[in-house]
């Protein structure tokens, strides 16, 4: 789910007296770069010179840029750029001292849509908060990813990412696990009634 090509830019770090990255010359760019980024005739420019006031504004991109550049080790992260308002997934390396390229691609409609359900998560769990039923979600491996009024003591954190083999009684659990796997390959609807024991 990445929302355009990859944008690939090689540049060279320039580092102050205490080695500390101040700016970078873009050596090479792909044709995806102006189209995603809106940078125009980039190649031989220094970055403070086609973005005044990069280095500011934006901080963390120059520190993960720069550490790469000097000690060779590739990273990888999701970061805002704020002076294009713009989230970036950004895979970096090094193909040489002082040199590094930058392979990222715009995740902005990504990072909007997991902001919005985690707003819409929220709103649920505020008007269902007073509500008596316990409603849990579980995804394919029968792992829960959402637990509302957990039962047996437990606590959403104690839930979240585990199956029921991994609190309940070994004999509770794998009677919920096979009913749950036969809903799962038929898609149809069951209902048990049985008392169940925290382990």
């Amino acid at each position: 789910g990445l929302d355009f090509s990859a944008i690939d830019a090689k540049r060279q770090m320039i580092y102050d007296k205490r080695r500390r990255p101040v700016d970078f010359i873009y050596l090479d760019v792909n044709s995806a770069f102006e189209k995603l980024t809106g940078l125009k005739n980039v190649i031989g420019k220094k970055v403070s010179e086609v973005i005044p006031g990069i280095r500011k504004s934006d901080p963390k991109m120059f520190k993960i840029y720069g550490r790469v550049a000097r000690t060779g080790k590739p990273e990888r992260t999701e970061i805002y750029v704020e002076v294009l308002k713009t989230w970036f997934d950004i895979s970096v390396y090094s193909p040489g001292e002082k040199h590094f390229v930058a392979v990222f691609d715009v995740i902005t409609e990504r990072k909007k849509m997991e902001e919005a359900l985690k707003v819409s998560e929220s709103k649920f769990k505020l008007i269902t908060q007073n509500n008596p039923d316990h409603i849990l979600m579980q995804d394919k491996d029968l792992r829960y990813e959402f637990v509302l009024n957990p039962q047996l003591g437990l606590t959403e954190k104690e839930m979240i990412g585990k199956t029921d083999l991994d609190f309940l009684s070994k004999k509770d659990a794998v009677t919920l696990t096979k009913l749950k796997r036969e809903v799962l390959d038929t898609g149809k609807p069951k209902k048990l009634m049985a008392p169940l024991y925290h382990k």
